[in-house]
């Protein structure tokens, strides 16, 4: 079968959950003997967010009609399937006009970017009655865009419901399918320490790295070190501290950010963006890190019972979790977090997949 993929975001061009996702699936229906070619956006895309608000919105406003040239190319490809992720920069009228060329169409939801532009939502935002005002305008914009795909995946149930509550997908069949996380290689490291505590994203207060610095007085006793890892706006502060537990070491390639999770005890992810499914949680426990993390969009759904969930911006509760999770000796966290590795095993979701592909398209 021949498989077109539309993503604006793809490795290695460009990083990030959603493109690394996307890079995941292409990779899981080439094994599976399917022929995959990948488009993307113009290159404006890559300089939108440093336009001015209103060229950028001017963007967002042409970026509903379909990519003519992105058109042209893919059905000249002559694909039997067009698998799209997020769209913004590749026209959300796109997979539309490929499907009228009687393309069958799935579509892949990563985050919230159908009804909010920036893709993001902030836990106990300001303006809410606005904000609301602001997305259902965009919603209704993107709906007609859009059209109806013959499938639509969600890693998590709790996405699949918020675009449902903008009137997406009512009409089109749904599927939950968790993304796949590959299995920990051999380490060659060093051995754990229990007591070391890991923060790997953007250093940036909606990352909830401003939660984490608050918190850090009262856990810096109980903890060997605190490994950051990731570039943004507090990185300097972290090295004008000249604490000899921070080791701030900025942007690290995925490969090394994984080994550090052999090495380290706890992985914290305290972000105050509604996350969907956030890798980092599943390739911690993956690399035998116990997780602590922010009860935000669909983390609970994701980490259940195998790691500790404490109020969004609480650096209270976010401490006493990450003390609790320190000296934790469970066992049934780690059969818990097992259970949630099996769901999310690249073997069971390429079936899934496979089985999606033959029986609806």
């Amino acid at each position: 079968m021949r498989i077109a993929v539309l993503s604006n975001a793809y490795p290695p061009k460009m990083q990030g959950g959603a493109g690394n996702i996307a890079f995941e699936y292409s990779k899981a229906l080439e094994q599976s003997g399917h022929e995959v070619k990948v488009f993307g956006p113009d290159e404006i895309f890559h300089l939108l967010s440093r336009l001015p608000p209103l060229a950028r919105l001017s963007f967002h406003l042409h970026d509903l009609k379909p990519r003519k040239k992105i058109v042209d190319e893919i059905l000249a490809w002559k694909p039997d399937v067009l698998i799209s992720h997020n769209l913004t920069g590749c026209g959300f009228g796109t997979p539309r006009a490929v499907q009228k060329s009687g393309v069958r169409w799935l579509h892949v939801l990563h985050d919230v970017q159908l009804f909010e532009p920036s893709g993001q939502i902030i836990y106990a935002e300001k303006f809410v009655f606005m904000r609301k005002i602001w997305r259902s305008f965009w919603a209704s914009l993107r709906r007609k865009s859009l059209g109806a795909p013959d499938v639509v995946i969600s890693p998590t149930k709790w996405l699949m419901q918020e675009h449902k509550k903008f009137g997406f997908f009512k009409q089109t069949k749904n599927q939950i399918l968790p993304n796949p996380v590959e299995p920990a290689v051999e380490s060659v490291n060093s051995a754990r320490d229990s007591r070391k505590i890991l923060y790997v994203g953007r250093l940036d207060s909606d990352k909830g790295i401003d939660v984490l610095l608050a918190a850090w007085p009262r856990i810096k006793e109980a903890t060997s070190s605190w490994v950051v890892i990731g570039a943004g706006q507090r990185l300097d502060y972290l090295h004008s501290l000249n604490d000899p537990k921070i080791e701030a070491r900025g942007a690290m390639p995925r490969d090394k950010v994984l080994e550090e999770m052999q090495r380290c005890g706890v992985l914290v992810l305290p972000s105050l963006v509604m996350e969907n499914q956030p890798t980092v949680i599943l390739e911690a426990l993956a690399n035998g890190c116990k997780v602590v993390a922010a009860d935000v969009g669909g983390v609970r759904e994701t980490l259940g019972s195998a790691g500790w969930i404490f109020t969004p911006g609480s650096a209270q509760e976010f401490s006493k979790s990450i003390l609790q999770a320190l000296q934790d000796t469970d066992a049934k966290r780690e059969m818990a977090a097992s259970e949630i590795l099996r769901l999310h095993d690249p073997k069971v979701f390429v079936s899934c997949l496979a089985g999606l592909l033959k029986s609806n398209l």
